[in-house]
């Protein structure tokens, strides 16, 4: 196991959505799920951040840890998440890190509470 595999104990799902244009003109959005049982690894950016927004009900940031090479966009969804049960992450940066000669890509991403599975 590598150096980078070793603190990824958590899995996910990762969700995409797809814009089609219906037949009246408006857009129609669909989710599919390219991606499930994701090894990662979760870790709140800011315990302060995380603490205030619990009292004012508003999104916290999170960094998500992924073996490089999984394919996580922008605007994707994190669900299936065992410890955030009924809840999900949006993605919103994506960059990859070096450690050592393993690499990984690390993601930011907002927890909303009440945010769904959707």
């Amino acid at each position: 196991m590598s150096e980078v595999t070793e603190f990824l104990t958590l899995t996910c799902t990762i969700r995409r959505k797809t814009i089609a244009i219906g037949t009246s003109g408006t857009n129609s959005y669909t989710w599919a799920s390219p991606y499930t049982s994701v090894p990662c690894s979760i870790q709140v950016d800011n315990r302060y951040q995380a603490q205030r927004a619990t009292r004012e009900n508003t999104a916290v940031d999170y960094r998500v840890y992924f073996e490089d090479g999984v394919d996580c966009k922008v605007g994707d969804r994190l669900i299936s998440i065992a410890e955030y049960s009924g809840q999900h992450f949006e993605v919103f940066s994506i960059g990859s890190t070096d450690v050592g000669n393993a690499e990984y890509t690390k993601i930011m991403a907002h927890l909303r509470a009440g945010g769904g599975t959707q």
